[in-house]
């Protein structure tokens, strides 16, 4: 059986090729956002708390228990707080991946018609689950950053408390964190998870809706691509070289668009961090409905427009709209 490959080579790139890297950069930036407004608004209320429970230059190590529990009870009011009052939107979220969508059914559709050598495809049949599932895990995802932050902070501020620290290096903490931990301060920590659940979730978004294009218009078969680079889990030369399940290996194998793709990791793209991707093979068989849909489309289109002209008493070869 004659085998079309639409792989458009991505060996020096570090993103899937067509992969929409501004929608990425916009939900990136939202976090990003998102976590310093969350990083003021604790600041605020717990410098408040400090300074009512003591003088911003004074330590009370006799009284650290009570400093504790004031600044973890306004936290936890302050949490709740933002919880009411600033839920993750879901009409910004699902505006993203409408706006992915979008671009990744524009990729996709050219790529096919490209190497099918048709002008018209059939139309996309919606998708609307895999919007609203996207919808509802990120707005999971977005409040989990929120958990974190308030977490690293509670922890810190015990511990500031207990070893004396003053108000005004209790509240540096929030923005540099302990040395001696080891880890991202509690502001940079969410940023960090905000880009990497934009990274994700994008990926995993974009991937979704291409093998649902794909399997819509008939293309059952893919070679699994990875990027070819020192991240690619399994290169031997790389940063991950005894990294299990191997990306490196499973590049070249055929999947099927129905199947569940790798055992462990699904399809590409979808296990978090991989950036691998469908490379879909189109088969005689559905290169051949493909041109007569288009066929068929192309003549009921002129047939249309010869009726128009008719209509309108022009000849047969004026140009008539088809809007009319």
């Amino acid at each position: 059986m004659v085998m079309h490959s639409l792989r458009c080579d991505g060996s020096s790139r570090r993103r899937p090729p067509g992969y929409p890297s501004s929608i990425e950069q916009l939900y990136r930036e939202a976090l990003e956002r998102r976590a310093a407004m969350v990083h003021r608004l604790y600041d605020a209320r717990i410098t408040k708390t400090l300074n009512a429970q003591r003088r911003p230059s004074e330590t009370r190590q006799d009284s650290e228990e009570e400093d504790i529990q004031a600044v973890i009870t306004a936290m936890l009011s302050l949490r709740e707080f933002i919880r009411e009052q600033f839920a993750p939107d879901e009409e910004d979220i699902r505006d993203l991946a409408l706006k992915l969508q979008l671009r990744t059914l524009d990729y996709t559709d050219k790529k096919l018609a490209r190497v099918a050598r048709v002008s018209v495809l059939p139309p996309y049949v919606g998708g609307p689950d895999v919007i609203d599932a996207f919808i509802r895990e990120n707005v999971a995802l977005i409040k989990t950053i929120d958990e974190r932050y308030h977490d690293e902070v509670a922890k810190l501020m015990e511990r500031g408390i207990r070893e004396g620290l003053s108000n005004r290096e209790l509240t540096r903490l929030l923005d540099e964190g302990f040395r001696d931990a080891g880890k991202l301060s509690p502001v940079d920590g969410a940023k960090y998870n905000g880009e990497r659940i934009a990274r994700n979730q994008m990926h995993r978004l974009n991937g979704q809706i291409s093998r649902l294009r794909k399997q819509q218009l008939g293309v059952r078969q893919y070679r699994w691509r990875n990027m070819k680079d020192v991240r690619v889990t399994g290169n031997p030369g790389g940063k991950y070289p005894d990294a299990t399940p191997s990306h490196w290996d499973l590049d070249g194998k055929l999947f099927d668009y129905a199947g569940r793709g790798h055992p462990i990791d699904g399809h590409p793209g979808q296990r978090p961090g991989c950036r691998c991707f469908d490379d879909p093979v189109l088969e005689t068989d559905s290169k051949e409905r493909l041109q007569a849909y288009d066929k068929n489309t192309m003549e009921s289109a002129e047939r249309r427009r010869q009726a128009n002209a008719a209509l309108l008493g022009l000849p047969g070869d004026h140009k008539v709209p088809l809007t009319l």
